[in-house]
């Protein structure tokens, strides 16, 4: 079989990127739900980040918005 050339590619299991041994079933990837946990984190983040000026309280709650972030980089950090 190595005496033909071009064989090994036909012999291969490798296909579109993906071994096929290797293909699960399972499509749940913890990659993609991280990202949607630090999407969801970070979005509500900015959105108290880019709310407070309007509303004139920055200065009022400013240990309240330092005590969110501390607790938010506790909990990424763990």
């Amino acid at each position: 079989w190595s005496g033909l050339p071009g064989l090994r590619s036909w012999v291969s299991s490798f296909e579109c990127g993906f071994l096929a041994e290797r293909l699960v079933e399972n499509y749940f990837s913890y990659t993609y739900f991280i990202l949607l946990v630090f999407f969801v984190i970070f979005d509500l983040e900015i959105s108290l980040l880019l709310n407070m000026p309007l509303q004139g309280v920055l200065f009022n709650n400013l240990g309240c918005y330092l005590f969110f972030l501390f607790l938010l980089s506790l909990g990424f950090s763990a």
